[in-house]
């Protein structure tokens, strides 16, 4: 599942996995925190790809309280932030953390790599 407001990026996302057909598939997509929280209860997907920056509530807030449902989603965030401070903010909030200059390069791997960690890591 994709979290972003961004049309472009979600475009850019769903073709980036689109390479990957016989690995991942989109179920479903939203642009807001509201819509990402109502759509993982009604779709239990099992990796969402959140942006930090959402209307209305930020990613981080949706993916810790996606954690908080005792859901086995896995979430890796997306930031526009610089790669630096996206890996003091992983270590500091316990999810893998993608800038969105390196989508291409890292999203697949940072995905593979949630789904191999336990769903409360």
């Amino acid at each position: 599942m994709i979290v972003e407001d961004s049309f472009a990026i979600r475009e850019g996302v769903k073709s980036i996995l689109g390479l990957h057909p016989e690995e991942w598939s989109i179920v479903g997509e939203c642009s807001d925190g509201e819509q990402a929280l109502r759509l993982a209860r009604e779709l239990n997907p099992e990796i969402m790809l959140v942006d930090i920056s959402l209307p209305g509530s930020n990613g981080l807030a949706v993916a810790k309280a996606i954690r908080s449902l005792g859901a086995k989603t896995r979430i890796v965030i997306m930031s526009a932030q610089d790669a630096t401070v996206l890996e003091v903010l992983a270590r500091n909030v316990g999810f893998p953390c993608v800038p969105k200059s390196r989508l291409a390069a890292e999203l697949v791997a940072a995905m593979r790599s949630a789904l191999s960690s336990s769903p409360g890591v």
